[in-house]
């Protein structure tokens, strides 16, 4: 499977555009032939095409070699003239608005961050996450990015740049003229009729979640699913806080990164996934190229096992087996140590699901949590293939229909990115999914939830995935 397999699947179920990684709709799109070739392989821009519509402009950039936009050994810039003055940016006059991912800061690239002219030089400007929008989160070499700002109009010029310490690759201008808007599927929140399984999954930020136990409630009350498969939950957050709800519980290994699975149906426990002791090769890769931190940490690590959690449940005849997980986060792209983690942990719980398939014989398969994939696709990869024939990756979107981003923390350094995945075997049907993220319901979404704007991310930055299934 190539990198971006996974997030072509199921275009059809949510169709129009979106910053979602699935470059379909970008067919018919203007388009600055910009030749592969003529830079350096890591800052060889390709093609550039754009559309600008009231929802903001929209950018898919290409690069001759695959990297995380937000951590990488270079920097993709959009130099914005609005024909206000401006000043000169890396050659570029009359610049004045700089975005850039990876920018070069504590002798490392990453992040994200907006630019203003200062004199002759360029200052940071504090802003939102909202206005940016990209996708795909892990490496890749072809990106899509929606600018949402008032600040780009039609008649306002936009240059891509993608440069290193030792060399830079430049777009031309394009001048933007305002297009036809197109519909944006935006999912419902509602349980699609023909369900038969609603399934949540959600990283609930460990100890801020077990604080909020009411607000926890509240919005586990408001997704009203059938099975939550829950990540990061604190240690001290017990399963009887949530006795008043009509659900079991089943706690897994994993310490402040252990899964906790929910189910309107008795639950039972897998043998396999009683605890997934922590492989050796992580240990050994830990102590060899290990931060700091890591290396400080691995006795607790070693102790508390790989964060993943299964149980067995049986509805309608069918025993489906359900895992939640949560991989090591962070890292600079492909190959970095903590990529490599995630690989080892993604075989670790392979390998548990294959023996839980000699144990129990179950029917059907769900995975969901957070992949934090931030570098190569392989730990996901590897687990698709866990399912006979592969698993499916659910698709979502965030209410406004504008992306699938399932992590935006308001001041971060990085951007917004999709974190958080369900796979799913071949006899289940996605009928509806969404991201649900209350910030951005409109006005009747939200009072039909009764929650509030920042219910979520008063506990975590992560978005809680919903899907409904049929069989």
């Amino acid at each position: 499977m190539s990198t971006l397999t996974g997030y072509m699947l199921l275009g059809a179920l949510l169709a129009g555009p979106a910053a979602d990684g699935d470059f379909a709709d970008w067919s018919d799109e203007p388009a600055v032939d910009e030749p592969f070739g003529d830079a350096a392989g890591p800052v060889d821009l390709g093609p550039l095409q754009w559309r600008l519509d009231r929802h903001g402009l929209w950018l898919r950039v290409s690069a001759a070699e695959p990297a995380n936009i937000a951590q990488s050994g270079r920097t993709l810039t959009l130099a914005i003239d609005r024909e206000a003055g401006g000043s000169d940016y890396r050659g570029s006059k009359g610049v004045d608005r700089v975005i850039e991912y990876s920018p070069p800061q504590d002798d490392d690239r990453y992040g994200f961050r907006m630019l203003v002219p200062e004199g002759v030089t360029w200052r940071p400007v504090a802003s939102t996450q909202d206005y940016l929008r990209s996708a795909p989160t892990v490496s890749a070499d072809s990106y899509e990015i929606l600018l949402r700002s008032a600040e780009v109009a039609a008649g306002t010029r936009v240059r891509v740049m993608l440069w290193n310490d030792q060399a830079q690759d430049v777009s031309d201008w394009v001048t933007l003229a305002e297009q036809r808007t197109l519909p944006v599927a935006r999912p419902s929140l509602d349980r699609h009729a023909d369900t038969e399984l609603r399934v949540m999954v959600w990283n609930t930020g460990g100890e801020d979640a077990a604080r909020q136990l009411k607000r926890f409630a509240r919005l586990i009350e408001a997704i009203d699913p059938d099975v939550a498969l829950l990540d990061e939950v604190a240690p001290n957050q017990r399963s009887d806080h949530l006795k008043h709800l009509p659900y079991q519980s089943l706690g897994g290994s994993g310490g402040r990164q252990r899964g906790l699975i929910l189910s309107r149906w008795p639950l039972t426990p897998v043998e396999s996934f009683r605890f997934l002791d922590y492989p050796v090769a992580a240990a050994e890769l830990i102590e060899a190229e290990g931060t700091d931190f890591m290396r400080r940490d691995l006795k607790n690590a070693k102790g508390d096992g790989v964060p993943a959690n299964a149980a067995l449940v049986t509805h309608e005849g069918r025993r489906i087996l359900l895992v939640a997980l949560d991989l090591q986060c962070c890292g600079d792209g492909d190959g970095s140590v903590q990529d490599r983690l995630r690989v080892i942990q993604a075989r670790r719980i392979a390998a548990a699901i294959d023996q839980a398939r000699e144990e129990t014989g179950f029917d059907e398969l769900i995975i969901g949590g957070d992949f934090n994939l931030v570098g190569s696709a392989q730990p996901l990869q590897l687990l698709q293939q866990a399912g006979t024939p592969e698993l499916t990756i659910a698709n979502a979107l965030q209410p406004d229909g504008l992306s699938n981003v399932t992590w935006i923390r308001q001041g971060d350094v990085f951007p917004p990115g999709r974190l958080d995945y369900v796979l799913f075997s071949s006899a289940l049907r996605q009928l509806s999914g969404v991201v649900f993220n209350p910030g951005v319901m409109d006005d009747r979404q939200l009072a039909a939830t009764g929650l509030k704007p920042d219910t979520t991310d008063r506990m975590s930055g992560h978005q809680p995935l919903v899907i409904d299934f049929s069989y």
